[in-house]
């Protein structure tokens, strides 16, 4: 927007490196939204009209709604750990190509479940709304995939009295 003033300064240099860690926040924000299973919360990582694709196009999903309100996720818990993000900024758009490695632990077999890590790239488009930068449209591709049967955590030996 026309009005919008970068509280860094009015250079492009200092207005851009703020836009960039803004979009980084958005990133981050989605990791915790996810890690928690606070569905609720993808409502300041994405638009209301946002479209995903996931698996890179084999599953599409379209509005926030169908984000927030639909089928639960099929793990019980997930951490994903952000590595590089290659982030453009022009105007009120923005661009992100992000690479991550998820950890999800799905029901499966063993007492703890089955342990999933997947290498992930994000494709992102964002826009700048007036509650900040938001993902308009994703691409979720997976690069790789290990499973395995999950342990539940416990102590290590020598801390054990």
């Amino acid at each position: 927007t026309g009005s919008w003033k970068s509280p860094l300064g009015s250079t492009t240099r200092h207005a851009g490196r703020f836009d960039e860690r803004g979009v980084g926040g958005v990133l981050a924000r989605y990791c915790a939204c996810i890690h928690r299973l606070a569905r609720a919360g993808l409502a300041h990582v994405f638009t209301p009209d946002v479209e995903i694709d996931y698996f890179d196009g084999a599953m599409h999903v379209e509005g926030l709604g169908a984000l927030v309100d639909g089928p639960p996720p099929a793990f019980r818990s997930s951490m994903h750990a952000l590595a590089h993000a290659s982030i453009t900024i022009d105007g009120d758009r923005a661009h992100a190509d992000t690479y991550a490695v998820a950890h999800l632990l799905l029901d499966g077999d063993g007492p703890a479940g089955t342990l999933t890590t997947r290498g992930l790239r994000y494709v992102d488009e964002l826009t700048r709304t007036t509650d900040g930068w938001l993902i308009s449209h994703r691409r979720h591709i997976p690069l790789w995939q290990s499973d395995q049967t999950a342990t539940p955590p416990s102590a290590p030996d020598a801390l054990r009295r």
